[in-house]
């Protein structure tokens, strides 16, 4: 059987007590409805909302898992985007974006659990997956088209023809998920300071979505991997 996701010696030495983690998800094609999805998204919103309605941005800043995040970010002098979309949809309420339901699984699961993840089209990804570290200078075409060249130290994700992620600039646009992906692997960057279980319940949460859509869904593999060196 392939191996779908792998890490580097680069990876392995460079980021320690880090991990990464994927899950592979088949939905027949033509099968799902969007309005169970909606109703899904609806209720985990109004719950995420009512247990962070009394926090504040330093509150919610201040969890474990956006530290984990943002002391990674800061070492390249950026904010930690999820922090900001969680600020928009949950603290500020504003609409939530509408993308295919694979996307719509993503951006839901990301508010859920803080977890930065991305979702590739299977059939344009080659597998496996590598779970890398930048040289800084790699290029790739990030989504929407735009020239991207890694930062040196930056976590990316390449498959045997060229990179699909990275974690400053996000996925790629070869591999991009659309309304009629039926076949997708999410995938997920875990940097260290990161709990034990947060990843397990990431994952579990994707599937539960991805259910809510379409109850044939089909979770063909998934795992995580962690750094111990």
């Amino acid at each position: 059987m392939q191996k779908i996701f792998l890490v580097s010696d680069g990876w392995e030495k460079t980021h320690k007590g880090a991990g990464g983690a994927f899950l592979e998800a088949f939905i027949p094609p033509g099968a799902g409805n969007p309005g169970n999805l909606r109703l899904f998204q609806e209720q985990e919103l109004a719950a995420i909302i009512d247990k962070n309605s009394s926090k504040s941005r330093d509150d919610i800043r201040s969890h474990p898992t956006f530290q984990a995040y943002e002391k990674y970010y800061k070492t390249f002098r950026k904010t930690y985007h999820v922090l900001l979309q969680f600020q928009s949809l949950v603290l500020e309420r504003k609409p939530f974006p509408e993308t295919p339901p694979m996307v719509r699984a993503m951006f839901l699961a990301e508010m859920k659990t803080f977890l930065l993840t991305a979702v590739h089209e299977m059939e344009a990804t080659s597998l496996p997956v590598t779970l890398d570290s930048a040289a800084g200078g790699e290029e790739y075409c990030s989504m929407g088209g735009t020239a991207r060249k890694l930062k040196a130290g930056d976590m990316f994700m390449s498959d045997s023809r060229g990179i699909i992620s990275s974690i400053l600039y996000g996925p790629d646009e070869r591999t991009k998920v659309t309304d009629r992906t039926s076949h997708a692997l999410f995938t997920v960057y875990i940097p260290s300071g990161v709990g034990e279980k947060e990843p397990q319940e990431h994952l579990d949460f994707i599937s539960e979505a991805l259910m809510s859509f379409c109850p044939e869904t089909e979770i063909r593999s998934r795992g995580i991997l962690r750094n111990s060196l």
